[in-house]
């Protein structure tokens, strides 16, 4: 399986990018033959904003995972889960 982790988990902030960037990434990311697409926040730890999760979302055929790759909280999942379908958790 090959994954892929959204480029908005590079230094540059996630304000600072375009929503047409995003999409076009993600598209990116599967036409490289990734399985899943993994989106990030800023640096490690952080979440990135519900906003570009869904445009991640959105940019993508339902049937491509999105999984939430930094940031998941327990008072924020439900949030990220309207739309990713999963998250990966490095730290309880």
């Amino acid at each position: 399986m090959t994954w892929r982790s959204s480029p908005t988990s590079r230094r540059s902030s996630l304000r600072a990018r375009q929503s047409h960037t995003i999409r076009v990434s993600a598209v990116d990311g599967r036409l490289q033959l990734a399985d899943v697409i993994l989106v990030s926040g800023p640096m490690a730890g952080s979440e990135p904003d519900v906003k570009t999760v869904a445009e991640v979302r959105e940019a993508l055929d339902k049937t491509v995972p999105v999984l939430l790759n930094t940031g998941a909280r327990a008072e924020t999942i439900k949030e990220f889960f309207r739309f990713a379908d999963g998250c990966i958790v490095g730290s309880p």
